[in-house]
C-alpha cells in the first residue's frame, strides 16, 4: 500500500509539472488566502496570548471587573483582603498608576511612576537587568524611598551608566535611591500602560506627592491586580473562589464602610463581579474573555474566504479534469481503479496546498515582522510580538488540509462518476455541455466582497485625507514641549509668571521665531457655548486657554485687532481672540473688536481684542465625522487669570509650549532641557515632539486600517479576477464544439469574443450591484467613523467600479480571444 501511495504521489507531481501555469496559479491562490488568514491569526494570537516582554506567563491570571472594560482597578482594601484570603493563588500582586516629577542630575522629567506591592516583580517572574527588587524593609510606612527604573529611563536619562545603582534622585520632591533596573523592553504587564519608575507602595504616597505617607484603603479604584496560580490550581478554580470572596466582601461592606448594618449590601454599594482571565499583555486581561467569540467570528470569515478561493481552485482543476477526460478513461481501460484515480486528484491538490501552505507561512512571517512598525509607537504601546509560533503553524496546517479537501472534492467526485466507455468511442464528445451555476454564483459573491473591501479601503483613505487636509496654517517647524511646573511654584499666580518666563526663554533660543503655550495638552480643546452681547443665541465653539503670541507661533497674523499679549487679563478682565467665521456669525455687520462675548455655562464675560484667520487650529480638516461641514469656530482666551483661591497647580497638570523655529529642529530640541533648567531645575519635562508627528499620530489608526484594507482588497481583487477567468475559461472549454459550429457557420472572431465578454459582463454587473448594496449598508452603519465623505461617495465608488470592470474585462477577454481562435475542424472532429 505504501508503494502504491508513493507511486500515486509521483504520478500526481508528474501531472502538475506538465501544466505548471495552472499549478502555479492554483498554488498562488491558496497561498494568498492561507497567508492572509494566517497573518491575521498570528496577530490575534500575539494580541490575545502573548505576555509582555520578560514576563513568565505560564500560570498567571489577570483580574478585572465585569462591566468596567476601561477601568480594571480595585480599591487597596479589596486587594489586601483578596491577597490575605486566596488559597488558589500562590501570589497576588497589585500596582497603581500615576505621574511624578523625577529629578535627575540631567534635569527634571515628568514620568510614569507605579507604586507596587512587595511581590510585584516575583509574581510576574521578572528578573532585573541590574540591582535588586524590593525587600520587606522597603515596603513599610516611613521607610526611605527606593526605586527601580526602567531600561528606557536608564538609557535616556542616565546614559546606561554603570554607577546608576545607588544614585540619588527625587520623585515629586521626595528623595529616593535607585536600587534596580528593569529588563529591556519591559514597561509594565499590560498594553496601554507603561511605567518608568517602580516604588514600594507603602513607603510613598505617589498620588499626593508627599514623602512618608502611606497608600491607604481609602484609595479606591487605584489598584490593578495580577496573580500566579498555586500548584494544582486553575483559572476556573480561581474564578470560583473569587466569586465567593466577592460575595463575602459585599455582605460585610456596609459595616466596613460605616453604612447600614444589614448583611445584604444594597444596590448602590454592590461591587461589580470579578473578572478572572488567563493573562496576556495586549489583551489587558479583558480580550481573553471574548476570545471564543473573536475566534468564532474569525473562523467563520476564514472558512468563507477559504471556501470561495477553494471553489476557484476547484474550477481550475475541473477545467483540467475535463481536458484530461480521455486520458483518465484510458487509465481506467488499462486497469486503474476509481480509487486510484481519485487518489491522484487528491495528491495533486495536496501537493499544491502543501507548497501553498509553506509559502503562506513565509508570507505571514514577513508581513508580521513589519506590521508592528505600522502601529503607533507611543510610550503606552507595548511591543507586541506578532511572529508566527507553533499555534500559527498548526493553524496553517489545518487550513492547508481544508484547502486540499475543498479544492479537490468536486474534481474527485467527477473522476469517481466518470464512465470510461463513451469517452473511448471514436467521435465521443470530450467536452460535456451545461454550465456551472455554482461557479458563477461564487464569482458573483467574490466580486461583491471585492467591491466591499475596495470601497471600505477607499472611504478610509479619503477620510484620512480629509482629516489631514489643509488646516489653514503651516504645521512644519513647530515643536511641542509638554512640561509640569507644580514642583516649582506655590500658587497659580506664581505659575502664570513662570509660564511667561518660560515662553520668553524658549522664544530667545537660537533659530526660534516665536513661542507660546496652551494649558494642558495641545489637543485639550474644551467644547462649550458662546454668546454675543448683542445676541443670546448660543454657538458651539472649541475653546483653548493660551499664552501670549499664540497666532504668531502658528505663523499667522490677526485679520483685525491684535494677537494676545502678556498683559492681557492681568487685573483687567479676560481677553480673547476669535476666528473670523465666528466673529461674522456673532456680530454680523458689526465691528467685533472690544465687544464682550459670554463663554461657557457660567457665561464668563470675555473681551474680544483680535480676530484670527479662519483655520482649523485643532489639526483636523474642515469636515467632522459623517461628512458634515464644521465651521472654524475657535476662541483663544488669554491665560492671565489666577485660579479661584490662588491655589497651587496639581502635580499632574501640564502645559504645552509651541515653539516655531526657522532652522533645523534637532538643535532646538537639544537646547530645550537646558533652557528649562536655567529658569528652574524643578520644572519637569514630560514630552517633546514635532507638531507634524502629533498630527500624524491622530490619523495613524485610519491610515493603518486603510492600508490593511487596501492589501486585503488587492488580494481579493486578484483572486476574484482569477476566479472569473477560471469560470469563463472553463465555460469556454466546455463549449468548444458550440464555438466550432458557430465559426463553421460563418461567425467572426469579433462575434465569438463579444459573446464570451458579454457573458463575463453579466457576472461583473451582478457582482458590482451586490457589492454596491453591501458597501452602502456598511458605510451607512459606520457613518460616524467617516471624515469628509458620505456613505455614497461618488469618486470612491466610481474608482472601485472602474478597477473591477477593468479586471473583469481582462479576465473575460483572454479566454474569449482563445475561443475566437478555435479551429472548427478540430472542434467538430472531437479528438
Amino acid at each position: 500500500m505504501v508503494h502504491r501511495l508513493l507511486d500515486d504521489a509521483r504520478d500526481a507531481l508528474r501531472v502538475l509539472t506538465k501544466s505548471p501555469g495552472l499549478s502555479a496559479t492554483a498554488g498562488l491562490l491558496i497561498a494568498l488566502v492561507i497567508g492572509g488568514n494566517t497573518t491575521v491569526y498570528s496577530m490575534l494570537n500575539g494580541a490575545i496570548r502573548r505576555p509582555a516582554p520578560g514576563v513568565t506567563a505560564s500560570d498567571i491570571v489577570a483580574f478585572g471587573l465585569v462591566g468596567h472594560p476601561g477601568a480594571p482597578y480595585f480599591s487597596y482594601d479589596d486587594y489586601a483582603r483578596y491577597a490575605a484570603e486566596t488559597r488558589t493563588l500562590r501570589a497576588l500582586a497589585g500596582w497603581g498608576f500615576s505621574r511624578g516629577a523625577l529629578e535627575t542630575p540631567s534635569g527634571t522629567y515628568l514620568l510614569q511612576v507605579s507604586p507596587v506591592t512587595l511581590n510585584y516583580f516575583d509574581t510576574l517572574g521578572i528578573g532585573l537587568a541590574a540591582g535588586r527588587t524590593f525587600t520587606a524593609d522597603d515596603d513599610r510606612h516611613g521607610a526611605p524611598v527606593v526605586a527601580v527604573i526602567s531600561d528606557a529611563v536608564w538609557q535616556t536619562h542616565f546614559g546606561r551608566s554603570a554607577g546608576v545603582i545607588g544614585a540619588r534622585i527625587a520623585i515629586n520632591g521626595t528623595p529616593a535611591t535607585i536600587v534596580g533596573i528593569g529588563p529591556p523592553r519591559f514597561a509594565g504587564p499590560l498594553s496601554g500602560e507603561w511605567t518608568d519608575v517602580w516604588v514600594p507602595m507603602h513607603s510613598y504616597d505617589i498620588s499626593a506627592g508627599s514623602g512618608g505617607a502611606a497608600v491607604t484603603a481609602a484609595d479606591d479604584d487605584a489598584i490593578a491586580m495580577i496573580g500566579r496560580l498555586a500548584p494544582g490550581s486553575s483559572v476556573a478554580r480561581v474564578r470560583a473562589e473569587f466569586e465567593t470572596l466577592r460575595a463575602r466582601l459585599d455582605a460585610t461592606a456596609p459595616r466596613d464602610r460605616g453604612g447600614p448594618t444589614e448583611r445584604s449590601c444594597p444596590p448602590q454599594c454592590q461591587r461589580a463581579p470579578v473578572l478572572v482571565t488567563p493573562y496576556a499583555a495586549a489583551a489587558g486581561g479583558f480580550l481573553p474573555v471574548f476570545e471564543r467569540e473573536i475566534l468564532a467570528i474569525f473562523s467563520i470569515v476564514t472558512l468563507l474566504t477559504l471556501a470561495v478561493v477553494a471553489a476557484n481552485v476547484a474550477n481550475l482543476m475541473l477545467a483540467r479534469a475535463v481536458v484530461r477526460q480521455r486520458q483518465t478513461a484510458v487509465r481506467q481501460s488499462l486497469g486503474a481503479s476509481r480509487g486510484r484515480l481519485v487518489r491522484l486528484v487528491l495528491f495533486e491538490g495536496l501537493a499544491i496546498s502543501t507548497v501553498a501552505g509553506v509559502l503562506a507561512l513565509l508570507i505571514s512571517a514577513w508581513v508580521s515582522s513589519f506590521v508592528p512598525s505600522l502601529l503607533p509607537q507611543g510610550r503606552g504601546t507595548l511591543p507586541v510580538d506578532f511572529s508566527p509560533d507553533w499555534r500559527v503553524a498548526i493553524y496553517a496546517g489545518i487550513l492547508t488540509l481544508a484547502g486540499t479537501l475543498l479544492s479537490t472534492l468536486l474534481p474527485a467526485l467527477r473522476t469517481w462518476k466518470q464512465d470510461a466507455l463513451p469517452l473511448l468511442k471514436d467521435g465521443a464528445h470530450t467536452m460535456t455541455g451545461g454550465r456551472s451555476r455554482l461557479s458563477k454564483s461564487l464569482v458573483v459573491i467574490q466580486l461583491a466582497f471585492s467591491v466591499l473591501l475596495l470601497t471600505a479601503a477607499g472611504l478610509a483613505y479619503r477620510s484620512g485625507s480629509a482629516a489631514t487636509g489643509d488646516v489653514g496654517f503651516s504645521s512644519e517647524n513647530v515643536l511641542l514641549v509638554n512640561v509640569g511646573t507644580a514642583a516649582a511654584v506655590q500658587s497659580s499666580a506664581e505659575n502664570l509668571v513662570l509660564l511667561d518666563r518660560l515662553r520668553q526663554r524658549l522664544a530667545a533660543l537660537p533659530g526660534v521665531a516665536s513661542a507660546t503655550y496652551v494649558r494642558g495638552s495641545w489637543s485639550a480643546w474644551n467644547r462649550s457655548d458662546v454668546r454675543a452681547d448683542v445676541d443670546a443665541r448660543p454657538r458651539t465653539i472649541a475653546q483653548l486657554t493660551v499664552g501670549a503670541a499664540y497666532l504668531d507661533a502658528h505663523g499667522l497674523k490677526a485679520v483685525s485687532g491684535r494677537d494676545l499679549s502678556a498683559d492681557d487679563g492681568a487685573g483687567t478682565g479676560a481677553r480673547a481672540v476669535i476666528t473670523q467665521a465666528l466673529a461674522s456669525d456673532l456680530f454680523p455687520g458689526l465691528e467685533p473688536l472690544n465687544r464682550t462675548i459670554l463663554v461657557g455655562r457660567d457665561q464668563r464675560p470675555v473681551v474680544v481684542v483680535g480676530v484670527a484667520p479662519d483655520a482649523y487650529y485643532n489639526g483636523f480638516g474642515p469636515l467632522t465625522s459623517g461628512g458634515a461641514m464644521e465651521r472654524p469656530y475657535y476662541v483663544f482666551v488669554a491665560d492671565r487669570q489666577p485660579a479661584a483661591g490662588d491655589v497651587r497647580p496639581g502635580p499632574l497638570e501640564t502645559t504645552t509650549f509651541l515653539v516655531r523655529h526657522t532652522t533645523r529642529g534637532e538643535p532646538v530640541a537639544a537646547a530645550v532641557p537646558s533652557a528649562l533648567r536655567e529658569i528652574d531645575r524643578r520644572i519637569a519635562l514630560a514630552s517633546m515632539q514635532t507638531l507634524d508627528d502629533r498630527l500624524e499620530e491622530r490619523v495613524v489608526g485610519t491610515r493603518l486600517i486603510s492600508t490593511l484594507l487596501m492589501v486585503f482588497a488587492a488580494i481579493s481583487l486578484l483572486v476574484a479576477g482569477i476566479g472569473q477567468y477560471a469560470v469563463v475559461a472553463f465555460t469556454m472549454r466546455r463549449r468548444t464544439r458550440d464555438f466550432g459550429v458557430r465559426i463553421a457557420l460563418g461567425a467572426s472572431a469579433r462575434d465569438i469574443v463579444g459573446a464570451v465578454v458579454r457573458e463575463g459582463s453579466v457576472l461583473t454587473a451582478a457582482g458590482l450591484a451586490a457589492g454596491f448594496a453591501l458597501s452602502v449598508a456598511l458605510a451607512t452603519a459606520l457613518r460616524a467613523a467617516l471624515f469628509g465623505v458620505t456613505p455614497t461617495d461618488a469618486p470612491t465608488y466610481g474608482a472601485v467600479f472602474a478597477v473591477l470592470a477593468g479586471v473583469s474585462l481582462v479576465a473575460s477577454y483572454i479566454p474569449a480571444r482563445r475561443a475566437a481562435r478555435i479551429d472548427p475542424v478540430d472542434a467538430l472532429r472531437q479528438d
